[in-house]
């Protein structure tokens, strides 16, 4: 055959295929584990914290966070600071809230449904991006 391989010569490209996947394979396996590593150092990294401010003064923090819809999610109200456990303060959106590890403030945050109370430590909140 002229221009390709004939029938009695297929032995040669079936090596050559079969080393081409190999390495295509390695590869995809070697991306999909460093992407799984990732995954797993980001699940287990406390980054979803933020520090609880009012006025100009930090008063708790917010851990454990845990989506419970779409844009919402639970926090852990850790503190001692009586004011946190004010709903009035939070239904009038009286705190602020930074990240504990970036710094930056989240400037549209407001809680929802859960409040904190002294027994029931959790707040339901939305915009903490």
């Amino acid at each position: 055959m002229v221009g390709g391989l004939g029938a009695s010569e297929w032995w040669i490209a079936v090596p050559l295929l079969a080393v081409t996947l190999a390495r295509v394979v390695v590869a995809i396996a070697t991306q999909l584990r460093k992407a799984r590593a990732l995954r797993e150092r980001l699940r287990r990294e406390p980054d979803d914290q933020w520090i609880v401010e009012l006025d100009a003064e930090d008063v708790g923090r917010l851990t454990a966070a845990q989506v419970t819809d779409m844009f919402w999610k639970n926090f852990l109200v850790v503190g001692d600071d009586a004011r946190l456990f004010d709903e009035q303060l939070w239904l009038s959106c009286r705190f602020r809230f930074r990240h504990a590890h970036s710094g930056r403030h989240a400037l549209h945050a407001f809680c929802g449904g859960l409040r904190p109370t002294v027994d029931a430590p959790w707040v339901t909140m939305r915009g903490l991006y």
